[in-house]
């Protein structure tokens, strides 16, 4: 029987993960030691609603791209199923005798 070859090669998703979080560092560290109280309450209300929204979107896009991502892997597993199924036949066949 000839051998049955399945090549993988590795994925990659680019992400400036370091360079990402430094932006976000720097961007973020304006809310370090912030102190909220009844006279700023409305621009902490609306400060919250903003970094809500930016991390809702990034979250967003990330479940956009693993799902892209995961398509190649989710094809390959139906199809190699079907393979492993075209062994049932002659196995029980082989089994019944």
């Amino acid at each position: 029987m000839e051998e049955i070859k399945v090549l993988q090669k590795k994925g990659s998703i680019e992400f400036d993960y370091e360079g990402t979080k430094k932006i976000l560092a720097e961007l973020l560290s304006v809310y370090g030691g912030c102190v909220f109280n009844e006279d700023n309450l409305a621009g902490a209300k609306q400060e919250l609603a903003a970094l809500r929204s930016q991390q809702k979107e990034f979250d967003a896009r990330r479940i956009e791209v693993k799902k892209e991502y995961n398509t190649v892997s989710e094809e390959f597993d139906r199809q190699a199923k079907e393979v492993i199924a075209l062994f049932n036949k002659p196995i029980d066949e082989i089994k019944s005798q």
